[in-house]
């Protein structure tokens, strides 16, 4: 998925229609490059060990699992999109859902367990 379609996605779940075969205004472009490089840094960290590398240009390749772009990353710009619109509500809604979604794109790895067996704390 390129910048440009993760931005569309989002407008479309926004309820917006104008980057659809338009192309989007200087304050769009500025705003969408932000939440993008700003989601996309979050869920970086989240899914990769490699150095992060933001996007340049609306067509550069947002380089994440298919599942977190479609199911996580978009959802997250859109939360970035309606804040900077001030849309206190669906900044709201949107942000709810990005967390929720992102608690489950976590490399889970390997899970110490932490439970003391024998402790003699409450001897």
């Amino acid at each position: 998925m390129t910048g440009k379609q993760a931005l569309i996605n989002a407008s479309a779940l926004l309820g917006r229609v104008e980057m659809r075969g338009a192309e989007p205004d200087i304050a769009m472009l500025s705003n969408g490059m932000t939440a993008l490089n700003c989601i996309y840094a979050d869920l970086h960290g989240l899914c990769s060990k490699g150095e992060f590398e933001p996007l340049f240009t609306l067509d550069d390749k947002i380089c994440l699992p298919e599942n977190v772009l479609n199911d996580c990353f978009v959802y997250g710009v859109a939360y970035m999109l309606s804040e900077a619109d001030e849309d206190f509500e669906k900044m709201n809604r949107f942000c709810k859902l990005y967390n929720n979604k992102r608690a489950k794109c976590g490399d889970v790895g390997t899970i110490k367990d932490s439970i003391f067996e024998g402790c003699d704390l409450y001897v």
